[in-house]
């Protein structure tokens, strides 16, 4: 039990580190860049959320139960398979926003120049969560923290050298995105790589597996993804970029708010996935829907009482006054935040709860 609370407390404090350095930045961020610029920056990091499900094919949550369905040694080309499978979509993916640079420009204002930096990021970050993710399923805490943590300090780092050093401004910011990821997602894999966990390889049948497992799950995954962002692209398409810097630095904020959620989330769901994977009583998935409604409840009080309450306070003091309309939209945005970590966790209780469902 013990083992268990100091590894909840792990994963808590370091979402909350991970997520502090980002919103520590905005400070300097706000002064330096313009609405417009960080509305840009907003566009990038919402069209990488958006093309991610779509070009790995759901790999992440597949590879998730490959862990706990696989002995070590088949896991290790699995994994592996699973790491190279979405470098087969990327080109293409590359292509077509080539192909449709123009209209992207015209309807969402963003950059045709810097199209190239979503696929480049899409391709990071999927190596990275897979990363992340087998140190979790391996109970390694200490790892994840490391390497989650790293990446967003020196992100951080790099986006003030650029912008300050090199009078950059978005451009500084994304340079500063991709080369954290890029640069952690190759250290998280090779330690990984020592300790025996993948190897070189590339299986046909855990690629059909795979592909099998994730275009089946792929239409929910993208509904949800784009459900969550359909909100910044039309501010972006009707409003243009200011708003849609305003509305990007309220969400910041608001994800803020949820910090606590997203740690706690991050630290049961590894042990809630390890129970539902084996064949259980009925009274199991019982058991874990009251505890994530209890969970659930904890989860809308705190934003509540944190978006209406303490952040307005504070805000004033801390972001550039060019930036004060988005105080308005924190508790709309923390609420919706919080309900969509809710219907995350709902999600994957459902994903495995159809091995239970087999058993009985």
């Amino acid at each position: 039990m013990r083992k268990k609370i100091k590894t909840t407390l792990v994963y808590i404090a370091s979402n909350i580190i991970y997520q502090l350095p980002p919103v520590l930045l905005l400070p300097f961020l706000t002064r330096y860049l313009s609405q417009a610029d960080y509305g840009i920056v907003t566009l990038f990091t919402k069209m990488t959320a958006l093309l991610l499900p779509i070009c790995t094919l759901g790999i992440k949550l597949v590879t998730k139960k490959g862990f706990y369905w696989h002995n070590k040694n088949d896991f290790s080309i699995f994994f592996t398979t699973a790491l190279l499978l979405p470098f087969i979509s990327l080109p293409i993916v590359g292509i077509a926003l080539w192909l449709m640079g123009d209209k992207i420009t015209q309807w969402w204002g963003y950059p045709v120049q810097w199209l190239w930096a979503i696929p480049v990021f899409v391709a990071c970050r999927h190596a990275f969560l897979l990363g992340l993710d087998q140190f979790r399923a391996l109970k390694k805490p200490l790892q994840y923290a490391l390497f989650k943590n790293g990446a967003a300090l020196l992100e951080i780092g790099i986006t003030v050298l650029l912008i300050t050093t090199y009078n950059m401004t978005y451009d500084g910011r994304i340079l500063g995105i991709i080369a954290a990821k890029m640069l952690f997602a190759l250290l998280a894999l090779g330690w990984l790589w020592t300790m025996g966990q993948w190897r070189w390889g590339f299986n046909l049948d855990f690629a059909r597996h795979i592909a099998a497992e994730g275009l089946r799950a792929l239409p929910i995954l993208v509904a949800s993804v784009a459900f969550k962002l359909l909100d910044t692209f039309l501010v972006a398409y009707y409003l243009g970029n200011d708003a849609t810097g305003i509305y990007g630095l309220a969400l910041r904020v608001a994800s803020a708010v949820a910090l606590v959620q997203t740690g706690l989330l991050l630290a049961t769901q590894p042990a809630l996935m390890e129970q539902l994977s084996k064949p259980k009583e009925n009274k199991t998935s019982t058991k874990i829907a009251q505890y994530l409604l209890l969970e659930w409840l904890l989860f809308v009080f705190a934003a509540v009482v944190l978006a209406w309450v303490v952040v307005p306070i504070i805000f004033p003091y801390y972001i550039d006054a060019k930036f004060n309309d988005a105080i308005t939209l924190l508790l709309p945005l923390s609420l919706g935040l919080v309900l969509l970590g809710i219907a995350q966790s709902l999600s994957t209780f459902f994903v495995f709860l159809d091995n239970i469902d087999r058993s009985t």
